[in-house]
């Protein structure tokens, strides 16, 4: 069994090296225009990085608004709801923030504690629970691009496409992030929605903002994502940037 977990740490190594490969058979979205940061745009992003952050933190931290420095860093944030498992549906959150005059969508990034069991099929059930908390998530590694979900993204063409991977896990969260995000806006009179995330909640976050452009029409959006990858095709890219203001931060 230890040869068999080495093996597929490695396996899983290689498929992440292999997502920033290019894709012989697809077209990914062209990279967007790059800019450095002063620093006093990145102390302005501070407040998006702590809540991106706190997306890490597990759905009972987060209701509460008790995670820690990640939470109190943003002390007037008003929790709405939180969900997911952290292993098959990614942390989230969803809350108000009266200084932003917005609500707010964090999602968790990429855990390397954490797999999706889905992504080793040959494996046993056996060696699945043993490994369930040994291997990283490779949902980042999925390369097959796929139309965004018609039940989720009435009246999209399906020239406009995402990895999949991405998309599953958009999906495992999407109405009930929704549903909070409605609760919100209505709740406190508001039109703005704020989504971040990190790594793979970054990707999260960008088909989120595609998804609640759809759901909730005329909202106004705004996204920060921290070390995102790109997403999805060309088509997806002039998509989601036609309906967001959109911020894409990496360390370069």
């Amino acid at each position: 069994m230890a040869a068999l977990t080495s093996l597929l740490v490695l396996f899983a190594q290689l498929a992440i090296v292999a997502f920033a490969a290019p894709v012989t058979n697809r077209t990914l979205e062209a990279r967007q225009s790059v800019s450095t940061l002063t620093a006093a745009q990145v102390a302005a992003y501070k407040t998006y990085s702590w809540y991106a952050s706190a997306a890490y933190c597990s759905p009972a931290n987060t209701l509460a608004w008790n995670c820690g420095t990640r939470c109190s860093s943003n002390p007037r944030f008003v929790p709405i709801a939180s969900g997911g498992n952290g292993v098959s549906i990614q942390y989230w959150y969803v809350g108000y923030d009266p200084g932003l005059s917005s609500i707010v969508v964090g999602f968790q990034g990429t855990d390397p504690s954490k797999m999706y069991a889905t992504n080793f099929p040959v494996l046993t059930t056996v060696a699945l629970a043993d490994l369930h908390d040994s291997l990283p998530l490779v949902t980042d590694a999925k390369l097959d691009f796929e139309p965004l979900r018609s039940a989720l993204f009435p009246g999209v063409s399906s020239s406009v496409q995402t990895h999949n991977g991405f998309g599953d896990a958009h999906a495992a969260s999407a109405t009930a992030v929704l549903s909070a995000v409605r609760i919100g806006l209505s709740r406190y009179g508001l039109n703005s929605v704020t989504l971040t995330g990190h790594s793979l909640g970054g990707a999260i976050a960008i088909i989120a903002t595609a998804y609640l452009s759809v759901q909730i029409p005329g909202v106004t959006l705004r996204t920060i994502t921290y070390g995102s990858p790109r997403v999805g095709n060309q088509a997806f890219v002039d998509f989601v940037n036609a309906r967001s203001i959109m911020n894409r931060i990496n360390n370069k």
